[in-house]
């Protein structure tokens, strides 16, 4: 194998082209040299990036305070309709009450 000069690596990871307007301030291209910095662990398939594990956070649920209020109220109210019709099926099935 090929011995690495992973200081040099480091240090020319970026590209210096300037980035596209419609990317978000910070987001810096990467240089050819900083794709050999990516690493796949063999055994669980995570991805690092400079010995960093490269890890994608995503929400199944984004609910803001009014949105989450107002699914506890239908929830509540299913909850009571689903009792109010319990009761009267439980007495006349078992002459309960």
């Amino acid at each position: 194998m090929t011995e690495i000069d992973w200081d040099e690596i480091r240090q020319t990871k970026f590209n210096k082209a300037t980035p596209p307007k419609d990317w978000p301030p910070g987001v810096t291209p990467i240089s050819q040299n900083g794709q050999t910095l990516f690493g796949i662990n063999q055994i669980d398939g995570r991805i690092f990036w400079d010995g960093k594990e490269i890890v994608v956070h995503t929400r199944l649920l984004r609910l803001r305070c009014f949105e989450l209020s107002l699914l506890v109220v239908a929830a509540i109210g299913t909850m009571m309709q689903g009792i109010a019709t319990f009761i009267p099926w439980l007495k006349t099935v078992t002459g309960w009450w």
